[in-house]
């Protein structure tokens, strides 16, 4: 399994970016219990039962996703090289995916945030409530991506859908990214 994992990464690593890279590597860290053993010996159970013990240490469902995609990328290349002809890791089963349920701020709580909001801390959440960014998103907005006066600015960064959206300037976030920008 290791030799196929090095092969795999000289492959594909150059077209993946650092932070691809490193979500790999972890993943990688966390077979490391089967990278001494042989590609076509390996089967669903093998897999199944690192993600198991990373279900069992509470680690979460998307660490656990990576883990299965790539035992899934590492054996479409065994199979793609003619090492294996079956990809077991397509049967891996996560538990732990459950949806994550987000609480919302309350009315009175945005109320109360606004009549607090002499704080920067609490400026940030108020922007970060009336624009929807994520907090990566909002603080790498470039000056130049807000548009004031036009009532828009361009962020995001997480999915395809979401990079370099045009998020309209509500009202009520106004006076803090003028604040701010």
């Amino acid at each position: 399994l290791e030799q196929v994992y090095d092969c795999w990464r000289a492959e594909h690593f150059p077209a993946l970016t650092e932070k691809g890279r490193e979500m790999y590597r972890l993943a990688w860290k966390r077979m490391g219990p089967l990278k001494g053993r042989k590609m076509r010996e390996l089967r669903t159970a093998h897999y199944q039962g690192i993600i198991n013990m990373m279900e069992d240490s509470g680690l979460s469902a998307s660490s656990a996703q990576k883990v299965k995609q790539l035992a899934g990328q590492l054996s479409k290349w065994s199979m793609r090289e003619d090492i294996i002809t079956t990809n077991y890791a397509q049967f891996i089963r996560i538990y732990t995916d459950e949806p994550t349920v987000r609480e919302i701020f309350s009315d009175e709580e945005i109320a109360l945030l606004k009549k607090n909001d002499d704080n920067d801390a609490v400026k940030v959440v108020l922007l970060l409530i009336y624009t929807g960014l994520r907090i990566g998103e909002l603080f790498s907005l470039r000056r130049e991506n807000v548009h004031l006066k036009e009532g828009y600015l361009v962020g995001g960064s997480k999915t395809k859908a979401g990079k370099n959206r045009t998020v309209p300037i509500l009202p009520e976030a106004l006076s803090y990214l003028q604040y701010f920008w």
